[in-house]
């Protein structure tokens, strides 16, 4: 190869190199690279899918739920993620780290619990002492706790994030219902050894929920929409509050995935207002904080707190409503 101005072209590396006593200076840095360049437009294939860059992987999530693709495994986008948002980095979805946390999850419980007393106060006061107001006021009541206790978590989950099913695992599939039908089973079995030592101790006792079945008893139709808002209603507005909201936010905050179940559990007993169930409430909460904890999702906690209503309800329909 030669240069058309001054002649023939070598390469300056493959001659010895002169002595630092000489007048020139000596080259410095490697001998070029042996590799052939990238082609123009070449792009390097990331070592974990989408969405997870350097700031997330920053954050080294303290526990998560095995997920692969190829033979590397895919980290949790935040700690405690659900499988769905796992999932979704795997199909290259683009998520942001949700915003919300534990101040959401106790704005949430407070109003869940003073905003009923409030409305109910200020119905009483301006509506006559009627059955006809007085179902109504259970209705209304109960509308207003699921308000701010369901309603919460979804709005953050929106506003804050990217919705309860990436946020929290809120949906349902095939696959929750072996998991969902087990926990059910522990729920009944716990839950009725912590009522037995809670009668040795307290003598009988019934929930809030079982009385207001039992006053409604004389309007069938009052009773049956109220027994399948408990069945239904009250497990999907109570496992977006606590096994979600609550229990990733205590999780995102790096709290040991155990401590982030049992805390669950005795805020979902301390909320219902009945000391005498507290037992009872946290034994269930634990069993629905665990589904949670290692299935990853709120689908099987979902389905066993409604088997647990159910069974709960038709017990009480045996006793109560015959």
């Amino acid at each position: 190869m030669s240069d058309p101005v001054s002649g023939p072209v070598t390469n300056p590396w493959s001659t010895p190199q002169p002595t630092l006593g000489s007048d020139v200076t000596p080259m410095t840095g490697p001998p070029p690279s042996s590799q052939p360049l990238p082609p123009p437009g070449y792009q390097p294939v990331p070592t974990v899918p989408p969405p997870y860059t350097a700031e997330f992987l920053a954050e080294r999530p303290v526990f998560g739920y095995a997920r692969f693709q190829g033979r590397l495994e895919v980290p949790a986008p935040w700690t405690g993620a659900p499988i769905q948002a796992i999932d979704a980095g795997r199909r290259g979805e683009s998520l942001v780290r949700p915003r919300w946390g534990i101040p959401d999850s106790v704005i949430s419980q407070i109003l869940t619990i003073v905003a009923p007393l409030v409305f109910i106060a200020v119905y009483y006061a301006v509506t006559p002492n009627t059955p006809f107001y007085n179902i109504t006021a259970v209705f209304l009541g109960l509308l207003v706790e699921w308000i701010f206790l369901g309603g919460w978590p979804l709005v953050v989950s929106y506003w804050r994030g990217n919705g309860p099913r990436y946020d929290y695992g809120f949906s349902l599939s095939w696959r929750d219902i072996g998991p969902g039908v087990l926990g059910a089973v522990a729920c009944l079995f716990g839950a009725a050894f912590a009522g037995a030592i809670t009668q040795a101790i307290f003598g009988n006792f019934s929930s809030n929920a079982g009385q207001v079945a039992s006053d409604l008893g004389s309007h069938p139709i009052a009773q049956n929409v109220f027994i399948v808002l408990g069945v239904f209603g009250a497990p999907i507005i109570e496992e977006l509050a606590f096994r979600g909201l609550l229990w990733g936010a205590l999780a995102k905050r790096r709290f040991n995935p155990w401590w982030c179940t049992v805390i669950s559990a005795a805020v979902f007993a301390g909320v219902h207002l009945e000391p005498v169930r507290f037992g009872v409430l946290f034994v269930a909460g634990f069993v629905l904080g665990f589904l949670r904890q290692k299935t990853g999702r709120l689908g099987p906690s979902l389905l066993a707190h409604m088997g647990l209503n159910a069974i709960a309800f038709l017990g009480a329909g045996f006793l109560l409503f015959r």
